[in-house]
């Protein structure tokens, strides 16, 4: 990510308008708005995630930038070991979850390519025995 983009995302995170700052940085508003979503997906993937379930309730495809900044120290926060420890014990069984889940679909994934080959070994079997 761009550093500007980045300064200015941590700016408009602690108040700062997007609109002044495109001017100042000389930066497009949209890719700006954009840039702060990405930002704090990057910081704290979990929390924009579930920030992410509440906005599709309201039908809108990203939180709002007042919800982002309501929750900016979460995003802003320096080190992990700050954080609570419920906070960190929810990030992991979520994280186990996530894990059983894509391990589970790379087995059927994996079996399913086996499957796969199998089946176009026999055809060129076949295709030679004729």
């Amino acid at each position: 990510m761009n550093p500007a983009f980045i300064e200015a995302s941590i700016e408009i995170l602690k108040g700062a308008r997007p609109v002044d700052l495109s001017k100042v940085h000389n930066l497009h508003y949209g890719a700006l708005r954009d840039s702060v979503h990405r930002f704090c997906r990057q910081r704290n993937r979990i929390l924009y995630n579930e920030l992410l379930v509440q906005a599709a309730h309201y039908n809108r495809s990203q939180p709002k930038l007042s919800v982002l900044r309501a929750h900016k120290d979460e995003f802003l926060g320096t080190e992990p070991s700050q954080r609570p420890a419920t906070t960190v014990e929810k990030e992991i069984n979520l994280l186990e979850k996530q894990y059983q889940q894509l391990s589970q679909q790379h087995r059927e994934t994996r079996a399913l390519l086996e499957q796969r080959r199998l089946e176009l070994q026999s055809i060129e079997n076949q295709a030679l025995a004729c």
